[in-house]
């Protein structure tokens, strides 16, 4: 899917809080009827199977487990019932040991059961080069097969990286407070099946695809266990294979890492969703999950939920800290300057705030995406507040709401004074080309890079020529999984560069930045500000750094997630924080009511001050 396609369509925002009146309603006391204790016990079972569904699937290497469809196992296992921790463990025996014949539970006190197994000379485990998803031409997740000899591995063609677990490891933990299992990583196999597998358990394992194949395939977020097992699939891709091996997301303050650590979401999700209403409140709690990893690239998320195209013709930014309107083609309503006090009957601050709360992305971006997402909205009754009057008018969404957020010059403008503009959201180098000897004389070049549009071949030609040496662009970094957790990781890590282009451009370079600069326009101002081959001008931008891999959460719905770490040239990660500009622009006002580009000026100001 090529970003400068996608439009940041926040299936996670309009769909979670329009049909939800954004949460302003009271919340409603739980049923006194309803025991706390029945309701917390039903939480630790189903979050215990979800962290074994985790363990098995993407860590243990049986045949039984390749096979599994887990869409549909994840639905069936979380409707299981168990009134303490010993019905729990027979539960859990019941549902994987089928599937994971060596795999050990048992309680406090007790030892771990033993299974005879043969050895033999080969072994088999997983390694998982990235997340695994739908993209599987740069992630790839395999089981590997390995030769023993002499005490040390000979691996088949085709493995993905050297880490690999030892012969006969285990991986153990806790399920509950008195529940602890034991995991092999690794299996022995021979004529090309895993061993441990026993005629009973093969034949718990026939039985249990043919419960699955029993479950109604049309089951939607109405369904209390489809809507546990999307919390459970969703979470055990976010815990396991984040692109960083600690998760501590920069913009939140130190005192929330602990209760905002992905570790603990597992329950709080499943809480959430216990007792959630249609999709819309389904689809809130799941991007609230994904919010935590901060992950700017979680927004495309849902795209399967997609509404039309059509959008409300005007932009909105916060300006002097109120909600203004910045540009529109709705003059008989709305006009540039126009103050929103209230949104739906909400006051319009803490509408965008609400909107923002389940986000993805650093709190410059959340809010930038929360303004965008009320333009998505089939309609809309806002107040506005204008030369000290107030007024009310109902807004519509149209067929052709699609524009640029603040008014754009041409594509290529000569500014006078030897100063030129050119706009990298349209197609730009026909006139670039066709004004490269002027270009080379000029005193300054402002490239406005203010959108998600992008052209690499042409990024990289402009780059070239600001540069008489080879310059190395960030560090992506891919993480290399063979354990739970993130833990013991090792990275896969390669850089591009681009070579010089002749004839070289020896005026000032200025780029304009905004958070609508996402993706790979973001990768390439990387190269700019790491080797000072121009200045940066205006705000903060998206911080969606690195690849992305789509996965599934439920046979109906995508997750999105960013897929391999970015690292600038001082080796500090620039996942989910965004390129911060040289120069800050601060639009005011009066500048927006003049219908004057800010930034714009701010650069020009840039290019005189020298």
């Amino acid at each position: 899917m090529d970003i400068k396609k996608r439009r940041i369509i926040g299936l996670i925002v309009v769909i979670g809080f329009v049909g939800l009146g954004l949460n302003f309603m009271p919340e409603k006391k739980a049923d006194v009827k309803v025991k706390k204790a029945d309701i917390e016990r039903k939480i630790a079972n189903v979050e215990a199977f979800g962290r074994l569904y985790g363990y098995v699937r993407y860590f243990h290497p049986s045949d039984e487990a390749a096979s599994l469809d887990w869409n549909r196992f994840g639905i069936y296992g979380a409707g299981k019932e168990a009134a303490t921790d010993k019905e729990l463990q027979a539960v859990l025996e019941e549902l994987f040991l089928p599937i994971a014949p060596s795999l050990s539970l048992y309680r406090d006190g007790e030892k771990p059961p033993k299974h005879g197994f043969k050895k033999t000379d080969t072994v088999i485990a997983w390694q998982h080069h990235g997340p695994p998803g739908m993209n599987g031409t740069l992630y790839k997740s395999k089981r590997v097969k390995a030769a023993i000899a002499n005490g040390a591995y000979g691996f088949e063609e085709g493995f993905l990286f050297a880490n690999y677990p030892k012969v006969e490891e285990k991986y153990s933990g806790k399920l509950g407070k008195s529940l602890h299992f034991s995991l092999p990583l690794t299996l022995y196999t021979e004529n090309g099946k895993t061993l441990g597998t026993t005629k009973e358990s093969w034949k718990s394992f026939e039985k249990l695809k043919a419960e699955l194949e029993k479950l109604n395939p049309g089951l939607t977020s109405e369904n209390e266990n489809f809507r546990y097992a999307g919390v459970i699939s969703a979470w055990n891709m976010l815990e396991h294979f984040y692109p960083v091996s600690e998760l501590l997301v920069p913009f939140y303050p130190p005192v929330e890492e602990n209760a905002l650590h992905l570790d603990r979401q597992l329950a709080i999700s499943l809480k959430a969703v216990s007792d959630t209403k249609g999709i819309n409140e389904y689809l809130n709690v799941l991007s609230s999950l994904m919010e935590k990893t901060g992950d700017v690239q979680a927004t495309y998320s849902f795209l399967n939920f997609s509404k039309d195209s059509r959008r409300m013709p005007l932009s909105l930014e916060i300006v002097e800290d109120k909600v203004v309107v910045t540009e529109t083609s709705l003059s008989a309503d709305l006009k540039r300057g126009d103050v929103l006090q209230v949104i739906n009957g909400v006051d319009a601050s803490k509408f965008i705030h609400s909107l923002s709360e389940t986000i993805p992305g650093p709190p410059h971006f959340k809010k930038w995406r929360a303004l965008d997402a009320i333009l998505d909205l089939d309609q809309a009754e806002v107040t506005y507040r204008r030369n000290g009057e107030y007024k009310t008018v109902q807004l519509v969404s149209h067929d052709y709401g699609m524009f640029a957020g603040m008014t754009r010059r041409t594509t290529f403008d000569e500014l006078g004074d030897g100063v030129y503009y050119l706009t990298l959201s349209s197609d730009a180098r026909e006139p670039f080309e066709n004004k490269l000897e002027d270009l080379v004389k000029a005193k300054a070049i402002i490239f406005d890079m203010r959108s998600a549009a992008y052209d690499d071949a042409f990024f990289e030609e402009i780059i070239g020529h600001l540069t008489e040496q080879r310059v190395d662009g960030p560090w992506n970094r891919i993480m290399q999984v063979i354990y739970p957790h993130r833990k013991n990781v090792t990275f896969a890590e390669k850089r591009e560069d681009i070579l010089p282009v002749q004839p070289a451009l020896k005026g000032k370079a200025i780029f304009l930045a905004s958070p609508e600069t996402i993706g790979r326009p973001e990768q390439y101002l990387s190269y700019i500000k790491d080797h000072q081959l121009g200045t940066i001008v205006g705000q903060p931008t998206a911080g969606a750094f690195g690849d992305y891999q789509i996965y599934q959460i439920t046979e109906s719905l995508r997750g999105t997630m960013t897929a391999s770490d970015t690292l600038n040239a001082a080796r500090v990660s620039m996942l989910s924080s965004g390129g911060h500009p040289d120069v800050k622009v601060t639009r005011t006002l009066e500048g927006v009511r003049k219908g004057k580009d800010e930034f714009l000026q701010k650069a020009l100001e840039v290019i005189d001050a020298d």
